[in-house]
C-alpha cells in the first residue's frame, strides 16, 4: 500500500509590522524584493539547517526557478535524537544501528508560485505519512525577511478547502463522507460476529450515481468542532472525519479532523506515481500540486484584501 502523501496549501501575503492591510506582494516599499528574497533563501539553505530543540534538520533542493520568485523542489526533511535498530522488513535481518546523532532525509515537494498579476503568492509543502517541516521552513523565511526588511513581514494564511462558502473549494460537491470512532461500544458487532469487547466503528456515506452530498461548505457547516479534535455528526463525536469531493474532473480527499495534523489537508496519494522509492515522482506531484494551486488561484484571485 502506498505511502500517504498530503498537500497543505498557503497564501503568501505582504504586510507592514502592525498593520493589517495587505501590500503587493512585489511592492517596490522593500529594502530587499520578494522575488530576490526567495533566491537567496533557497540557495542559502541548500545546506542542512539544524534545529537542535526540536530534533529536526532539513535542506532545499531547488530544481526549477521563474523570474518572479517562482520554485519548485524539494525540502529533505529528517529528525534525530534517538537510536533505533534499522531492520530489513523482508530477511529480517538488522542492517543498521541508527545513531543518535543521525537524520534520515525524506524528499518533501514543495511549489511556490507568484500568479502573474496577483497580489500574493501561493505555496504547497508536500507531507510524507504524515511528516512535514512547514512551520520550521516559513517561520524560518519570515524570521530572515523580518531582517532583511525591518517594518515589514510574510503573512503565510493556511487555505482550508473547509472553511466557509468562499473557500477555495467551498462548492465543490460531497461524494463521500467517511467517519471513524475507535474502541467503541461491541453492540452493533456482536448481532454479526458473537461476543467480542471492542470495535473501531468506521461510517461510510456515499451519493449515488452523478449524485453528492451536498457543497463542502455546507455539509461542514452540519459538523460540529468540539474544539477537542473531535467531531460530532447527527449527535455523536468521530475521532476522524474525511470526505472525498470532487474538483473537476477528480475526485480529492480532504480531512476535517485535526487527527494527526490531517485537517484541511488534501490526499494526494491516488493521483500521483510511486517510484520504487515509495516516494512519488516529480513528475507526477509537481503537476497535481500545481493544479491545486491554480485552483486556489482561481477562487482567490479577485480577492482585494
Amino acid at each position: 500500500m502506498p505511502a500517504a502523501i498530503g498537500v497543505r496549501g498557503y497564501c503568501v501575503r505582504l504586510l507592514r509590522r502592525g498593520e493589517p492591510k495587505f501590500l503587493p506582494i512585489h511592492s517596490r516599499e522593500l529594502r530587499e524584493p520578494v522575488a530576490e528574497f526567495f533566491q537567496k533563501f533557497f540557495l542559502d539553505h541548500a545546506s542542512s539547517t539544524t534545529n537542535e530543540k526540536k530534533e529536526r534538520m532539513w535542506f532545499f533542493e531547488e530544481l526549477q526557478r521563474g523570474n518572479r520568485g517562482d520554485s519548485q523542489g524539494y525540502i529533505h526533511y529528517g529528525t534525530f535524537g534517538y537510536q533505533a535498530a534499522i531492520i530489513d522488513s523482508k530477511t529480517k535481518k538488522r542492517n543498521y544501528i541508527r545513531k543518535i546523532t543521525d537524520a534520515e532525509q525524506i524528499p518533501l515537494f514543495y511549489d511556490l508560485w507568484f500568479p502573474d498579476g496577483a497580489l500574493f503568492g501561493l505555496m504547497a509543502f508536500q507531507s510524507f505519512q504524515g511528516r512535514s517541516c512547514k512551520e520550521l521552513v516559513y517561520n524560518k523565511m519570515r524570521e530572515i525577511f523580518e531582517e532583511k526588511n525591518p517594518g515589514y513581514t510574510l503573512g503565510f494564511r493556511k487555505l482550508m478547502p473547509t472553511q466557509d462558502s468562499s473557500s477555495p473549494f467551498g462548492d465543490a460537491p460531497v461524494k463521500r463522507l467517511v467517519l471513524k470512532r475507535r474502541s467503541v461500544s461491541s453492540d452493533v458487532a456482536e448481532n454479526y460476529l458473537g461476543k467480542i469487547e471492542s470495535v473501531d466503528l468506521e461510517l461510510t456515506l456515499s451519493a449515488q450515481g452523478r449524485g453528492s452530498l451536498g457543497k463542502l461548505s455546507h455539509f461542514v457547516k452540519k459538523m460540529k468542532d468540539t474544539g477537542s479534535g473531535i467531531l460530532t455528526y447527527e449527535g455523536k463525536d468521530y475521532e476522524e472525519a474525511l470526505v472525498e469531493v470532487k474538483i473537476g474532473k477528480k475526485i480529492r480527499r480532504i480531512g476535517l479532523t485535526d487527527a494527526e495534523g490531517d485537517f484541511g489537508v488534501i490526499d494526494i496519494t491516488d493521483n500521483v506515481e510511486h517510484g520504487p522509492d515509495g516516494h512519488p515522482t516529480y513528475t507526477s506531484v509537481s503537476s497535481e500540486i500545481r493544479e491545486i494551486l491554480m485552483k486556489f488561484h482561481e477562487i482567490l484571485r479577485d480577492e482585494k484584501k
